[in-house]
């Protein structure tokens, strides 16, 4: 099948939004099922996601200039619609003309009758679109239709930071994330690595984390060779940085309760320079699998992954581990750059994790051997996920101590920190080491 960058993204949309799908196994099982030249693919790529991460901005900006409300409007013609906004507002390589005679050219095809009214709607944005209204009647409000986030996530941050970061951080969440590798040291030294990515062009270091390059326009890295020989993984810096909090070292046992899709595990091995044992567990059988074969590219031998629930007991592992990793299940709300359909949960949907997180916290603490680490991680930035858990487990558990840690982003604050897209460049994450002590 051949497509256009504009149709696809219009299919990926339409999949999108009939089924529960990832925005990006939307995208993916329309590319993937196409032979779309590669820049087709990557506007497609770009206009899909711009739409997916302004939905409330686009569809308020739509009704503002709408003849009939929004919920009356075909749900493909408001695609069509979506589109073309998207790429009027937010994309300013696509002239406003051509947006719009692709809008109108595609209503056609489908819709006929409503031509001329995407016609309408879209020349009103494209004149419009330097002084268009604020939409929103309290500035929770505003903050959550100009940059697409709900209501309760907006007022939740600006309960606990400034306006302006606020603003800031909203703002970076509906950037492209760029792609970090991290060098693997048993099969290639750091100085081999820069070589290999930043000599050849495409590849740029990361600020502060040693070993790291940063790869937004060098294509398909699974796809090249250094990928397929094991010289470099792919992981965000924060989750690297919450192993270095955790010191795992030569000759330890680590266990990873909640280790899918892995990247933890293996930076740990890393750090352990493949010596020691690391025990990989995961609720999802069918992620087991990844795990195992990331291992193998890498030239990983101490990693044993297994299905398990992190709120279970495994008696074998009682106060044996010198490390053991807690990345609990939660609300993603620091990885909206990457997955940003998760921007739109309802507050109900996550409102019961901090139980499932303590329940898994206090099931985990119950491996760490007297003198060992137990990492507390999620990538979110809500506070109920992150120290409020952190401040109940410790309620019940005085034989874990708060530990501080300095990771290349900076020092911790009581053994907590919490990392920003807007401030740090990373994943929204939260790091809390404990220390045991009795």
């Amino acid at each position: 099948m051949s497509l256009k960058a504009r149709d696809a993204a219009l299919a990926a949309l339409e999949r999108f939004r009939k089924s529960n799908m990832r925005s990006e196994s939307a995208l993916s099982s329309v590319l993937d099922n196409s032979d779309i030249e590669h820049r087709d693919a990557a506007l497609a790529s770009r206009i899909f996601y711009s739409v997916i991460q302004n939905y409330y901005y686009i569809d308020a900006v739509i009704g503002n200039f709408s003849t009939m409300p929004v919920k009356n409007v075909q749900p493909k013609v408001m695609d069509i619609l979506r589109v073309c906004c998207s790429q009027i507002l937010f994309l300013y390589r696509v002239p406003d003309f051509s947006a719009v005679n692709e809008a109108v050219a595609a209503c056609k095809k489908s819709f006929p009758k409503a031509a001329g009214f995407v016609n309408a709607v879209c020349r009103k944005i494209s004149d419009n679109k330097d002084n268009l209204p604020v939409f929103g009647n309290t500035d929770a409000e505003r903050l959550s239709i100009r940059y697409s986030h709900p209501v309760w996530f907006v007022e939740r941050l600006m309960s606990e930071m400034s306006c302006d970061d606020c603003v800031k951080l909203l703002s970076a969440n509906n950037e492209v994330p760029p792609t970090y590798l991290q060098c693997n040291t048993i099969k290639s030294s750091v100085d081999e690595f820069y070589r290999l990515f930043i000599d050849n062009g495409g590849a740029a270091k990361h600020p502060y984390l040693d070993g790291c390059v940063c790869v937004d326009n060098f294509g398909s890295v699974a796809e090249s060779e250094a990928f397929k020989k094991g010289s470099f993984y792919v992981q965000d810096p924060a989750a690297k940085m919450a192993i270095i909090a955790a010191e795992p070292k030569s000759g330890d046992k680590v266990i990873d309760v909640c280790a899918a899709p892995g990247g933890k595990s293996i930076a740990s091995a890393i750090m352990m320079n493949n010596t020691g044992s690391i025990f990989s567990y995961d609720i999802g059988e069918k992620k087991l699998p990844k795990i195992k074969e990331s291992a193998e590219r890498l030239g990983i031998k101490i990693i044993n992954a297994a299905k398990a629930d992190g709120r279970e007991f495994i008696a074998e592992h009682f106060e044996s581990a010198d490390v053991v990793i807690a990345d609990v299940p939660c609300s993603g709300f620091g990885v909206i750059r990457k997955k940003p359909e998760i921007r739109y949960k309802e507050y109900s949907d996550v409102s019961n994790l901090p139980v499932i997180q303590l329940a898994i916290l206090k099931n985990a603490s119950r491996y760490v051997k007297t003198g060992g680490v137990l990492l507390y991680s999620t990538c979110t930035v809500l506070s109920e996920e992150n120290g409020d858990v952190v401040s109940e487990f410790l309620k019940d558990n005085e034989c874990f101590e708060l530990e501080d840690f300095e990771i290349p982003a900076g020092k911790s604050e009581n053994g907590m920190m919490t990392l920003y897209p807007h401030i740090h460049g990373t994943d929204g994450f939260f790091i809390c080491k404990l220390r045991r002590v009795k």
